[in-house]
């Protein structure tokens, strides 16, 4: 009797950014967003991790995944020297739930497996550039990294690290509430009135968390659901309505601001 083998994901690329690096405890990554997948790592030390709404607090061991277009920033915590590594890949098909619910803490097999994956992609990696030294192939570290995956889905389990303080907590509100209140078209004093802050301690939050103006992060969701509806084949003057803008001109220029074509231009694209 034979057994369909069936892959819920399938590793097409790895990135040639094979990061190891250890920060200064001032150290901040103002963020970044892409559309690929992203291992973050934290050998020793202790890393803040804003993915999102969610910020995080990670310590030895600990290891986040950012899925494509999901908005990441990295910041040195309690006044460590974290020390870093980088993992980036493509894949077809779905991650497991659990490989984007949060902060995984590794066991040290899964960290000595990890550690060994990272030094197969850096040979590789020098090879393609210097060919200098022997290296596995691409398709055997993508099995490699394949397995990994699947090993530390059986064997971990997600890890309660969200940032507790004040300001996580409230930055978190505001941009659950961001979410909510898309189509509103809301202004910074209301989302500070309705959070019960200023709007001056409202700029800080996003400027220490999103490292993005909470009225640019605002028009970046905004921006999102418009594109999202422009693809559905709907006017643009309907989406202009649904969005809450005073005139289809008017989201045509937001719009065009933001992406740099109008609406009609990306519908075409």
């Amino acid at each position: 009797m034979f057994y369909p083998v069936e892959m819920p994901f399938h590793i097409t690329d790895l990135s040639n950014h094979v990061l190891d690096r250890t920060f200064t405890s001032d150290f901040y990554f103002d963020g970044e967003k892409h559309d690929f997948w992203e291992i973050v790592y934290v050998a020793e030390g202790k890393l803040e991790v804003t993915e999102d709404e969610k910020v995080y607090i990670m310590s030895e061991h600990d290891m986040v995944f950012h899925a494509p277009n999901e908005f990441h920033r990295l910041r040195s915590a309690d006044n460590t020297t974290p020390r870093v590594l980088n993992l980036s890949f493509r894949a077809e098909g779905t991650l497991p739930e659990l490989l984007t619910g949060g902060i995984l803490s590794l066991s040290s097999e899964l960290h000595k497996e990890f550690l060994e994956i990272m030094s197969m992609l850096q040979d590789f990696v020098l090879f393609r550039r210097k060919r200098i030294v022997e290296a596995p192939s691409a398709y055997e570290i993508g099995c490699r990294l394949s397995a990994f995956l699947l090993r530390l889905i059986r064997e971990s389990q997600a890890k309660d690290s969200i940032s507790t303080s004040a300001g996580a907590r409230t930055y978190r509100s505001v941009v659950e509430l961001m979410h909510r209140e898309v189509y509103s078209n809301l202004s910074l004093e209301d989302f500070a009135g309705r959070s019960f802050i200023s709007v001056s301690y409202l700029k800080k939050l996003f400027g220490r968390y999103a490292g993005i103006s909470p009225k640019g992060y605002y028009a970046n969701l905004r921006v999102a659901v418009a594109q999202k509806l422009l693809r559905t084949g709907i006017p643009v003057s309907d989406v202009a309505e649904k969005l809450n803008f005073s005139s289809a001109s008017y989201f045509t220029l937001f719009f065009k601001n933001q992406t740099g074509i109008t609406p009609m231009q990306y519908r075409k694209k």
